[in-house]
């Protein structure tokens, strides 16, 4: 009596799941911490366990499938993106490994931050080489500090700096003037 008294509390928690939506989460929990509490023979009373495993897998697939759309809203990856790839990775984390399995799209996540990552270390390198603007004999120091940033980059870094001509003519208009001079 008791064993079907606790089956059929479950079916009610089961069955207050109702449509499975964003805001299921916390009564599958629920049901599910009710139904695993049961002893092996109460389990098997519960009429409705299979609609408990359907509404927990349908709960996993919606909230991979935000992180999915999340990560698909990224698309080309600049400085102006990071809110929008923070925002993605802190969805993923906030994700079960059940419901983290279920996105497939995880590895573009992953060099949307790296990406993001080198465009970070870039930016001051282009800034230096902006702020030398007309070469003269002045300009060695903002020349040299261009340099020494851009040689510290890695070399995926470097291909991102696209004012890398700039810096070769201000290195080569400086070596002239200078030669000039002595």
């Amino acid at each position: 009596e008791e064993d079907t008294e606790r089956a059929a509390q479950v079916d009610l928690l089961i069955g207050a799941i109702g449509t499975v939506g964003e805001e299921s989460g916390d009564a599958i929990r629920k049901a599910r911490l009710a139904f695993d509490a049961l002893t092996e023979k109460q389990k098997t009373l519960v009429e409705r366990a299979g609609e408990l495993d359907v509404a927990e897998q349908a709960y996993n697939k919606l909230k991979a499938d935000g992180v999915s759309a999340a990560i698909a809203a990224i698309g080309e990856v600049t400085l102006e993106k990071e809110e929008t790839i923070f925002a993605a990775q802190r969805a993923y984390d906030a994700l079960t490994d059940v419901q983290k399995a279920l996105v497939t799209t995880y590895p573009v996540l992953q060099r949307a931050l790296e990406m993001l990552q080198d465009l970070t270390a870039v930016r001051p390198v282009l800034e230096l080489i902006d702020a030398i603007g007309e070469v003269t004999l002045e300009s060695k120091n903002a020349i040299d500090a261009a340099v020494k940033s851009y040689n510290g980059l890695t070399g995926n870094q470097q291909a991102l700096v696209s004012n890398y001509e700039v810096l070769e003519q201000a290195v080569d208009r400086y070596q002239f003037l200078y030669g000039i001079q002595h």
